[in-house]
């Protein structure tokens, strides 16, 4: 069976889980590629392909814009329905980030078996700024958890690191790997779920995902850069995934476009501080990367 997991990560968490994801799938013996968005927004021919995974970030309780966009652009399939699944990464509740990716697959001719959510470390830049200002909001949050662990994910978007992922949710997406290639190969429909069921969460963060536009995302981020401090390396240019980061010449330093969808991915990159955004400071509660111990967790076998 020939699988495709198309990937949006802007830190790196959602990579992490999908290069697990698609070794579970070759174990199985399976033919999977992974196909990052950021660098290949195009979609490839899909005729020959018999299954795709999406797979990005929540982000303001839905998929990424840039993931949703490349929904839209994929083309309608022939032969009759074929199956989908989506993997997402968050600190807290997802929201409708499933229904919505569900919804735009439908008209393109995939049917979604399935969807699977692995909580992981807070990186939006404004919450872990607002953190590093409260020093007992750590030990308050691990004290928190450790008398009720399930509070884990949803207390991530106000104590950043109390989201790592736990061994549980490890196992759980390898099950979910398995039941996705036995269902994907039978063809298996019967027991796929409406857009609205595959995850049932908090009704008022998918009312607010619902909601939120580009535009609202762009003020909430409002990205700025400091030539002060930018030392020109074009890093934000390069992560930036609809290249509103730009520059003509590499002695200059970049200009934010208008075509912004409030990711983050320039701020947590830039290792100079040079960026601020709302609420995050020059670098302040800047995100590095998974841990070392999501990383082993994650590592495929």
């Amino acid at each position: 069976m020939k699988t495709i997991i198309f990937l949006h990560s802007t830190t790196g968490n959602t990579r992490v889980v999908t290069r697990f994801a698609a070794a579970q799938l070759k174990q199985l013996g399976h033919d999977c590629s992974i196909v990052d968005i950021t660098h290949h927004p195009e979609p490839p021919n899909l005729e020959d392909v018999d299954l795709i995974g999406l797979a990005c970030p929540s982000m303001y309780w839905r998929p990424t814009v840039v993931m949703e966009q490349f929904i839209d652009r994929l083309p309608v399939t022939t032969g009759g329905p074929r199956p989908a699944f989506l993997l997402a990464t968050a600190s807290g509740d997802p929201g409708s980030h499933f229904a919505i990716a569900a919804e735009h697959l439908a008209p393109k001719g995939w049917v979604t078996l399935r969807a699977y959510f692995v909580p992981m470390v807070n990186n939006w830049p404004s919450h872990r700024a607002l953190s590093e200002w409260i020093p007992f909001a750590g030990p308050l949050a691990e004290k928190i958890t450790e008398a009720r662990p399930y509070l884990r994910s949803s207390l991530g978007w106000l104590w950043p690191d109390v989201g790592e992922p736990l061994l549980r949710h490890r196992d759980g997406l390898m099950a979910f790997m398995k039941d996705v290639a036995r269902r994907a190969e039978a063809r298996d429909f019967s027991a796929a779920k409406a857009p609205a069921d595959l995850w049932r969460g908090s009704r008022w963060m998918a009312a607010v995902g619902r909601r939120m536009t580009p535009k609202q995302m762009r003020s909430a981020t409002n990205i700025q850069v400091d030539a002060s401090r930018c030392t020109r390396c074009g890093t934000c240019v390069r992560v930036c995934p609809v290249g509103c980061m730009t520059r003509t010449r590499e002695d200059e330093v970049p200009q934010v476009g208008a075509g912004c969808t409030g990711c983050w991915a320039c701020f947590n990159h830039c290792a100079d501080g040079a960026l601020s955004g709302m609420g995050a400071p020059h670098g302040a509660g800047r995100y590095a990367g998974p841990s070392p111990q999501s990383r082993i967790l994650f590592r495929p076998k």
